[in-house]
């Protein structure tokens, strides 16, 4: 599997956390979800556009290392 490839799937799987999240939420809407939402959900979407960038920056990396050893 690709770089890129590596970095679709956990963009697809945030999205669908996402997706199951609010259908949760909307049954579960109390300041116990609130405060989960809060301490794992909202600073994962943080954390998962910084992996996202350094996916991009390592396929730069890993093209640089395939070109140099060629």
């Amino acid at each position: 599997m690709g770089v890129h490839e590596s970095q679709g799937r956990l963009i697809k799987a945030y999205k669908m956390l996402q997706t199951r999240w609010m259908q949760i939420h909307s049954g579960w809407n109390d300041a116990a979800s609130d405060r989960f939402q809060e301490s794992f959900l909202d600073p994962l979407e943080a954390d998962v556009r910084g992996a996202a960038l350094a996916i991009d920056h390592m396929a730069v990396v890993l093209a640089n290392v395939k070109r140099d050893c060629e």
